[in-house]
């Protein structure tokens, strides 16, 4: 019997930036925009040490919470490689559903309800076809947003901090590559009819 060496050299394929493309998604559609803040910046990656946030608390904090497949894995093969190497590559993907919540903080005694109004922005456009054609171009997809919720707190000033959050669906591929041996003829020294040779 003829046996076959393992796969050899398992490398990732490189995935969509979630991060950068929820980033610039709240850059566009998070709207009033936010102005410019000096060196802090007002959208920040969530569960991040040593970051200060702007004091007058208009901001945005964005966070992977959940990262799932959906169906069983695609594999396909190259083969275009073994006239040098003898050796093909196998791909195996997954598409993966994944769950981005964006906070939406102001400062209530304005009375301008930024928060509440930026995350309504953010679900209006997630549900419509704006939010797909805009997460295209990082090969990535947009299902959905769920409703805007207040979930406004007590800040560090003791002070009401405005906070409103939608979730955004998103959809990408993620996959491993290994490198794998292959054929594509067979020497048969014999060849039977297992009705005839094999019979019960």
């Amino acid at each position: 019997m003829a046996t076959f060496p393992p796969p050899l050299n398992f490398k990732a394929v490189d995935e969509p930036d979630v991060y950068r493309a929820v980033y610039d998604f709240i850059q566009t559609f998070g709207l009033p925009a936010m102005a410019d803040a000096p060196k802090t910046g007002r959208i920040f990656r969530g569960w991040s040490n040593r970051m200060s946030l702007p004091p007058d608390n208009e901001y945005a904090v964005m966070s992977i919470i959940s990262h799932f497949r959906r169906g069983t894995n695609v594999e396909t093969f190259d083969a275009s490689q073994a006239a040098i190497d003898e050796d093909g590559v196998l791909t195996t993907s997954e598409l993966i559903l994944c769950d981005v919540q964006i906070d939406f903080c102001s400062d209530p005694h304005t009375g301008r309800d930024f928060a509440r109004r930026r995350a309504q922005s953010i679900e209006t456009v997630a549900r419509s076809s704006l939010g797909p054609q805009f997460f295209a171009q990082y090969d990535m997809g947009c299902l959905y947003a769920t409703d805007a919720r207040d979930l406004s707190f007590v800040g560090d000033a003791e002070q009401y901090v405005s906070r409103w959050m939608t979730t955004v669906r998103l959809s990408f591929w993620t996959a491993v590559s290994a490198e794998l041996p292959w054929f594509d003829a067979v020497n048969l020294k014999r060849l039977e009819n297992v009705d005839v040779h094999h019979k019960p």
